[in-house]
């Protein structure tokens, strides 16, 4: 209701009923009107006078008024009968009947109230209590009624509550709209929580509605506490989980041990030898260099370094070469050899084969005949092994460093799985040299690699992923058949996505379809007891779902495709 200056028939007639009434029921039989509106009417009732109460119930009885619900703007008519001074013609009977309803309705609304579960105040704008109308709630009232009324804020509460109850009050008449606020008291020792609404009801008065909450509190706070135990009890079930996953990745590794164990022992034990033959050329044939540098003539020292070079440029891609092969390039040296009429042909094509000269012999004639020529060949032979040495302790140190670089990349534990831009073929070639000692029993590894970005990922989960696909897929065909693994880019351009798509195909027995649902379930697994603990696809899903990606089987007798989906 829009507020406007009430017309004088309505002023008089609520002055005139408040002494019948009383104050609080007149109040409430006017609620239809706003708050501001009510207060204003209370205060002229309560200095009416008792003779103003009769002379409005004579000209209420004037206007024939509908029952008391009927509004007062109805009355215009009886506004023309007041004007025209007929007071004198309302009776007795009709003045008793009006006010038995006005009673009655002021009983009403006193019930009404009365049933409310909410404070209601009326403070001036310094804080003073103007009045508290009865209602049932009494456990938020920090003094009673009769020891509140005409008194401040601060005549009541603590200096700090009364300074902030203060600044409500006077923020809603400076604004003149509501404002809703919520706050405790400490009542006998609880604390008790209420929420209140203070909306002005004039420049300089507001009427102050306030809710006990405590109940509510109570359970947002008992809600709160359930939230950090199971906020507690996720963390605990993501450490869990990441403890178990850890454990899968330590077992599949174990399963790894004497693979990795021989892809260590091969290198080391090249590396061995060939320190122990670099150490002799240094204890004993390089002793000798000096002594047959002497011996030579400038000319046949320049044929020796120049052998020395030859022999450096053509090793690599004899070693490249099969036996077969190596034994017809023998034969074809020994009959060069014997065409020159080179003494002791096969001894020298033997030591020409193994500094790789075999052919354009032409070029050696002046040290295949030179008197000195078994010690410029065995010198050179001498040198030409100590290169080869360091070359294979270089080759299998790398050999080496790359299995514990795998190593070590798969057993890490990252525990806060940091999500970084990784190429998905670098992890599955890690994954590759781990199980470089089972793929080579009779496994052909087909990598039909094509070029993808990099994806934002967590790469040795991820490489926990290849690793448990490539070992099923080993076993699936009991360490003998072909292991495909393709790598491409997949687009979707209706929903303008991307993924990279990886598929890891083996020539295995395939999976029954009646199996393919509950492949990824945890603890189930197709292998005999021992060899598998059924977690290993079901971390595998998990790792994928983390990524926000996808993973599928498919499989028919002779072909399973594992294909996994991860987005750009």
């Amino acid at each position: 209701m829009q507020n406007q200056r009430l017309p004088l028939r309505f002023v008089l007639i609520a002055s005139s009923v408040v002494p019948i009434v009383g104050t609080v029921g007149l109040m409430s039989y006017l609620s239809s009107y706003s708050v501001r509106e009510t207060l204003q009417l209370a205060a002229i009732a309560s200095g009416s006078a008792i003779s103003a109460s009769i002379l409005t119930a004579q000209w209420l009885s004037r206007l024939n008024l509908s029952p008391v619900s009927q509004p007062v703007s109805a009355s215009t008519e009886a506004d023309g009968q007041l004007s025209g001074g007929g007071l004198s013609n309302l009776s007795e009977p009709y003045i008793e009947e009006r006010t038995r309803a006005l009673v009655q309705a002021n009983a009403e609304f006193e019930a009404l109230f009365a049933a409310m579960d909410q404070l209601v105040f009326v403070y001036d704008r310094d804080g003073r209590h103007i009045k508290i109308p009865e209602t049932s709630q009494k456990r938020i009232l920090y003094h009673p009624d009769e020891k509140r009324l005409g008194k401040t804020l601060h005549e009541v509460f603590p200096s700090e509550v009364a300074d902030q109850f203060l600044g409500y009050i006077q923020r809603a008449l400076t604004l003149q709209e509501t404002i809703t606020v919520e706050y405790s008291l400490t009542l006998d020792g609880e604390t008790t929580w209420s929420d209140a609404s203070i909306s002005p009801i004039d420049q300089n008065t507001a009427m102050w509605v306030a809710r006990n909450v405590t109940d509510r509190k109570q359970t947002e706070q008992e809600l709160q506490q359930k939230n950090k135990d199971l906020s507690l009890t996720l963390a605990e079930l993501k450490t869990t989980q990441t403890k178990l996953i850890q454990s899968e990745k330590l077992a599949a590794l174990g399963q790894l041990v004497a693979g990795v164990a021989h892809e260590m022992n091969t290198p080391l034990g090249a590396i061995c030898s060939s320190v122990e033959n670099v150490s002799t050329f240094f204890k004993h044939d390089l002793q000798q260099l000096p002594h047959v540098l002497h011996l030579l003539s400038a000319e046949r020292r320049d044929d020796l370094f120049a052998l020395l070079q030859r022999s450096q440029a053509s090793l690599p891609s004899l070693s490249a070469r099969s036996s077969r092969e190596k034994r017809q390039l023998k034969r074809n040296l020994i009959q060069q050899l014997e065409q020159r009429q080179v003494t002791d042909a096969d001894q020298v094509a033997d030591t020409l084969m193994d500094i790789g000269i075999y052919e354009n012999i032409a070029s050696s004639d002046a040290i295949l005949n030179d008197k000195h020529r078994d010690l410029i060949l065995t010198m050179v032979y001498q040198l030409t092994s100590a290169q080869r040495s360091v070359q294979t302790i270089e080759t299998a140190a790398m050999q080496t460093s790359k299995v514990v670089l795998a190593l070590k990349t798969y057993a890490r534990k990252d525990n806060e799985s940091t999500m970084v831009k990784a190429d998905v073929i670098a992890g599955i070639e890690t994954t590759l040299m781990l199980y470089a000692n089972k793929i080579k029993r009779g496994v052909n590894v087909v990598r039909d690699y094509e070029e993808v970005p990099l994806i934002r990922c967590c790469p040795d989960e991820l490489n926990q992923v290849w690793a448990n696909l490539i070992h099923n897929a080993i076993q699936a065909m009991d360490y003998t058949g072909t292991l495909t693994i393709s790598t491409k880019v997949e687009s979707a351009k209706a929903a303008g996505s991307s993924w990279v798509q990886v598929g890891i195909t083996d020539t295995g027995t395939g999976i029954a379809s009646d199996l393919h649902s509950r492949l990824f379930e945890p603890f189930f697994t197709t292998k005999p007891m021992g060899e598998g603990s059924g977690l290993g696809l079901s971390i595998v899903k998990k790792i994928i779902d983390k990524h926000e990606g996808a993973i599928a089987v498919h499989s028919i007798p002779g072909r399973t495709t594992f294909t996994v989906s991860l987005s750009i």
